[in-house]
């Protein structure tokens, strides 16, 4: 499975599994899990768009080769890479550490969906968790958090 594949199936998974009703904050304003338009990333998060509640980022921005080859066609290469699950989560001025503890809770069940069944990732596997729950907020008008977890992952891809 190619490093795009990995997100996509990731990508799919969660926005699937992930219940939005635990993390609403205003019930006559449903939110829901949706998909951010880029990777959180220092310098570039100060947009409200790509910070939204509940926006999700699903990426590898690392990855080595764990094979020698040379050159064989249809060769299965096996890769090791960081797979990084983001998320932007709004602070309200009123409830900051209920809202803190929704997003911790968020990425318990992130982290759930990712161990709890590997099936749904073809060739692929997880061999554990690099960074936990460590949110960073932002700067601006509304207080938001963003959370990254990062899992390495072994898979293969023919080339």
């Amino acid at each position: 499975m190619r490093r795009s594949q990995v997100c996509h199936a990731l990508r799919a998974r969660l926005l699937e599994a992930l219940d939005p009703v635990p993390y609403r904050q205003d019930p006559n304003h449903p939110e829901e899990w949706h998909l951010s338009l880029r990777p959180f990333r220092e310098g570039l998060d100060e947009e409200p768009d790509h910070l939204a509640h509940l926006s999700l980022v699903v990426f590898v921005p690392s990855s080595t080769s764990t094979t020698d080859y040379r050159d064989v066609s249809g060769m299965r290469l096996q890769w090791r890479s960081v797979v990084e699950v983001s998320f932007g989560y709004l602070l309200r001025p009123n409830s900051q550490i209920a809202d803190f503890d929704l997003a911790s809770n968020a990425a318990d069940d992130i982290t759930a969906l990712v161990y709890d069944d590997e099936s749904w990732l073809q060739d692929v596997t997880i061999l554990g968790i690099t960074q936990g729950f460590d949110p960073q907020l932002t700067r601006g008008e509304d207080l938001n958090m963003v959370v990254t977890l990062s899992f390495d992952i072994e898979h293969r891809s023919e080339i």
